[in-house]
């Protein structure tokens, strides 16, 4: 009886992690609409064109959301190594002249024929599955840090100071949820302070 309910358990959606997300994404989309009224307003003469554009976004987003939230758990840890070290490579290849576009003297997209996308987008989903399965096999620390650095250091090759710390953020709490201890960041803080 106890086994049933544990399986029921685990198929259902955690409701507040739910009701953060649609938070979040309200409060975004309240952001976008605020500062980016006038521009839209000048532009297109839409004060409201960013915003259904963001919306469109958003429900595509949530659509997304109820697809994967079915997929299991398994999928994702088999995923996890080839879908992390595709877009690693992908990071490298945007430094290739050939094969990415240069804007403001940074290297952020690749571009085959008429089709342009960032890697560095693609990274942070890359790096959190990859992340989630190495807290599972519970490794060591190097196994969290090593291929933090190396994905930081491709970004900030781009150049890319922004996306950098987005990743190193989110890497950085997903590290601190899966039980790392906290002197490792503490010698992180220290290491940055005397660079």
């Amino acid at each position: 009886m106890k086994n049933i309910k544990l399986a029921k358990q685990k198929r259902l959606p955690d409701r507040n992690l739910f009701i953060l997300i649609l938070v979040f994404v309200f409060l975004g989309l309240i952001a976008v609409a605020d500062a980016s009224a006038p521009q839209a307003l000048n532009n297109f003469g839409d004060k409201f064109f960013f915003l259904k554009q963001q919306l469109a976004w958003a429900g595509a987003g949530f659509v997304t959301l109820l697809v994967v939230s079915h997929i299991r758990f398994s999928f994702w840890q088999k995923l996890a190594n080839p879908f992390f070290f595709v877009c690693l490579a992908l990071l490298a290849v945007v430094l290739i002249p050939q094969f990415s576009l240069s804007a403001l003297g940074a290297r952020r997209w690749i571009s085959i024929g008429p089709v342009n996308f960032q890697p560095s987008e693609l990274i942070k989903l890359a790096m959190c599955v990859y992340l989630a399965k190495v807290a599972d096999k519970k490794k060591g620390v190097l196994s969290y840090f090593t291929p933090l650095l190396a994905i930081i250091g491709l970004i900030m090759l781009q150049p890319d100071l922004g996306t950098a710390l987005v990743v190193a953020t989110i890497a950085f709490s997903q590290i601190f949820v899966s039980g790392i201890n906290f002197g490792y960041f503490a010698l992180a803080g220290i290491g940055k302070t005397d660079s």
